[in-house]
């Protein structure tokens, strides 16, 4: 009769608890101490908060979940990185993915048995909320496993703790170690272009959840949002999980190929940078060019970025050698054909986006192309947050024919641009983003000089009212406003109704004068509150502002 296989161990899962007994205890009572120190700040009526600060913690969570991840997988797969061990392993009576099953069961053990107590201890503090703290714990478990899952696989693909380790960081940063590489040397050579890190923040995990802000929803009920222990509310979860969903599914994926690469690893690559060879030109590429990139981040610094990134990229191919080979004898003309190899496509690909064959840089649109325009004074502009920015939007044909042509002549003066981080009182910067009739969003921006014919024709717009007060509908504008404060040494006033909006009429009178962007001392400074907050400040030679403010000014502030 054929013996039944097994996937799961007893004796090797009670000997991988034993034995690390020491990481998961010190992680657990770490988490309790943590735990109950924090719910000791909290009465008993403020449960709302309480969840609130919880459930804001799951997404932060996950750099933690990651850097225990990775000390787990070190110390259950121990036995591949030492070659006298690893034999003595796999010489027993255990097919591998017998052992790999079971210590992924222990890994997760690891993980589960922390958090479900501090699960536990949350549940008896949020009362009526108790469910969030199982909505916590299955964050935690969705954040370990696939952290977990991504270490089983680089500790399977590596030799030692150092090679697990390096390895498992490059994979957990990769596309934002792609991002800041892109932005350090080809974005330079595209004016007017900006790498967004949006969609490569998408790729990073532990940086997406991270950011994460809106895995459960609370409304806060106070009056005063900036209340200790504000009247939060539970909404419903948020439409942020679909992410840790996502993470769970490729977990399950990465376990499957550590146990496929485990049944085709060797058991002599114990010790090894990489047990694969395949992953050899890979790794060697990478770090190269990442240890080229950090030393040209350096070497601007001193004004020596080309020497510094020609000697780090030979420090990162050779130094890269040597932990492959672990040896210092790796000065033949094998590494040095690799370096030329990996130094021709680097300078092939710089080449080539210097020259721009599908004309990015050069690109404007066709005035029927587009339905608005939106130019910002703000270089690095963030659609997802609203800063406090001078702003001209239109749909106006004419002004963005207007438009269009200042952009063609943009592009022509760009290379005159000094764009160092030096002379801004010289300097202006403008954000360009073209609506286009087929749906899509284009953004361009520019450095440029204040007394050049397309900076005063630039500065004109910023002068406008429209831009100074960020409205398009002056009507629609008013009625949104909520109060308006103004600030001086002597105090602070505030408006609100017909004041607010006298005070709103005079400013607009003296933007279309010219006064507020005239750049003088500011001698008072408004602050307008409608569904954004935006600050004005009121330089000394505004007439019609100054004499309204003088006039219906207290005695006494008002605040």
């Amino acid at each position: 009769m054929q013996s039944r296989t097994s996937l799961f161990n007893k004796t090797l899962l009670m000997k991988d608890i034993t034995r690390f007994a020491p990481v998961w205890i010190i992680y657990t009572v770490l988490q309790l101490m943590s735990g109950v120190s924090d719910l000791s700040l909290f009465a008993s009526d403020v449960q709302g908060y309480m969840a609130w600060t919880l459930t804001v913690e799951i997404g932060p969570m996950a750099i933690l979940n990651m850097i225990y991840a990775l000390i787990v997988a070190s110390c259950l797969f121990g036995d591949l990185f030492r070659s006298r061990l690893c034999t003595a392993m796999h010489a027993l009576p255990l097919r591998r993915e017998q052992m790999l099953a079971t210590h992924v069961v222990a890994g997760l053990l690891f993980s589960v048995v922390p958090h479900t107590a501090m699960c536990l201890v949350y549940m008896l503090r949020l009362g009526q909320l108790w469910f969030l703290a199982l909505v916590w714990l299955m964050g935690m478990v969705a954040e370990y496993l696939f952290f977990f899952a991504l270490a089983t696989v680089c500790a399977v693909c590596t030799g030692s703790r150092f090679a697990l380790t390096a390895v498992y960081l490059v994979v957990n940063f990769l596309s934002e170690i792609v991002q800041w590489f892109v932005v350090t040397f080809y974005e330079p050579m595209l004016p007017g272009l900006h790498i967004r890190s949006d969609g490569f923040d998408l790729f990073c995990p532990v940086v997406w959840m991270a950011n994460a802000t809106e895995l459960v929803l609370f409304r806060n009920e106070e009056e005063d949002y900036f209340s200790l222990f504000g009247g939060y509310r539970y909404e419903g979860l948020g439409p942020q999980w679909w992410y840790p969903a996502v993470m769970v599914v490729v977990a399950c994926g990465l376990l499957v190929l550590a146990v496929w690469l485990y049944r085709k690893r060797h058991l002599e690559r114990a010790g090894d940078f990489v047990a694969f060879r395949p992953l050899v030109p890979v790794c060697s590429g990478v770090f190269t060019l990442t240890v080229a990139a950090v030393f040209r981040s350096f070497g601007l610094l001193t004004g020596s970025g080309v020497g510094t990134m020609i000697f780090g990229f030979l420090l990162g191919c050779f130094g890269t050698e040597m932990l492959l080979r672990r040896t210092v004898k790796v000065f033949d003309k094998k590494t040095v054909v690799r370096s030329a190899v990996i130094g021709g496509v680097f300078i092939a690909s710089l080449v080539l986006t210097a020259i721009d064959p599908l004309g990015l840089t050069r690109w404007v649109p066709e005035p029927e192309q587009v339905v608005s325009v939106t130019i910002r004074e703000d270089y690095y502009h963030d659609p997802d947050f609203e800063y406090d920015t001078v702003a001209v939007q239109t749909g106006d044909q004419n002004t963005i024919r207007e438009l269009i042509e200042i952009h063609e002549l943009l592009i022509g003066d760009h290379a005159e641009v000094d764009e160092s981080y030096y002379g801004y009182s010289t300097k202006g910067q403008i954000h360009i983003t073209y609506q286009l009739t087929d749906g899509r969003t284009v953004e361009r921006r520019y450095f440029y000089y204040h007394d050049s014919d397309v900076g005063e024709r630039i500065d004109a717009y910023y002068s406008t009212p429209e831009a100074i007060l960020g409205y398009q509908d002056w009507d629609a504008y008013v009625k949104s406003v909520d109060r308006v404060y103004v600030s001086s040494w002597d105090g602070d006033w505030e408006f609100s109704g017909q004041e607010a909006e006298a005070l709103l009429v005079a400013i607009r009178d003296d933007c279309q004068e010219g006064w507020i962007a005239n750049g003088l001392e500011a001698k008072r400074t408004v602050t307008i509150i409608t569904d954004t907050v935006t600050h004005i400040d009121i330089p000394s030679l505004c007439p019609r502002t100054h004499a309204w403010i003088e006039k219906h000014l207290e005695e006494e502030p008002s605040l």
